[in-house]
């Protein structure tokens, strides 16, 4: 019996075992940035594309501001459904995530400073990522009289929901 246990045991050593790649590098980040969306709140929405030369599973590692609340963190899948199958640990003002698909997904709330008439966020993102193309998207809450983004937009587009998205 000892023999068998032995065996078996060195052949449990022997399967291989799927491990994550830390990525340093992204193809493409896209930061949306939708005040007010569903409450008086930042819903701030990140949007990565790994490189082709990642391995799967990968994991990737974003800051997060402080007094973030994860809302959702997924992948995209072949045919761009999102797909919650993500795993992922939040700690010291970070995240780390291990996708096993090429595109990652994390929405978070974070606080604004609202005054009478006025609401103001600032948004920084320093992370330890090279990232070969980034965009940001302000989306207009549907009361917003006027906004003011810094810097200025490239183009402003109306989406399907009929609100205002202003491109950096």
């Amino acid at each position: 019996m000892r023999y068998l246990s032995l065996l078996l045991l060195f052949l449990f050593a022997a399967l291989p075992v799927a491990a994550q790649t830390e990525v340093t590098q992204l193809d493409s980040l896209t930061v949306e940035l939708w005040p007010d969306y569903d409450r008086p709140a930042m819903l701030v929405i990140l949007t990565g594309t790994l490189p082709e030369s990642a391995t799967l599973p990968a994991a990737v590692t974003i800051p997060l501001p402080a007094g973030a609340e994860i809302n959702a963190v997924a992948r995209f899948n072949e045919v761009d459904v999102l797909v919650t199958d993500v795993e992922w640990t939040q700690g010291d003002g970070q995240m780390t995530l291990t996708t096993p698909g090429s595109t990652f997904h994390v929405e978070y709330y974070v606080p604004y400073v609202a005054t009478e008439n006025e609401v103001t966020y600032g948004f920084a993102w320093t992370a330890g990522l090279e990232i070969a193309s980034v965009a940001a998207v302000v989306q207009q809450p549907v009361a917003a009289t006027d906004i003011t983004i810094v810097p200025a937009p490239s183009g402003s587009v109306t989406r399907a929901d009929g609100l205002r998205y202003h491109q950096i």
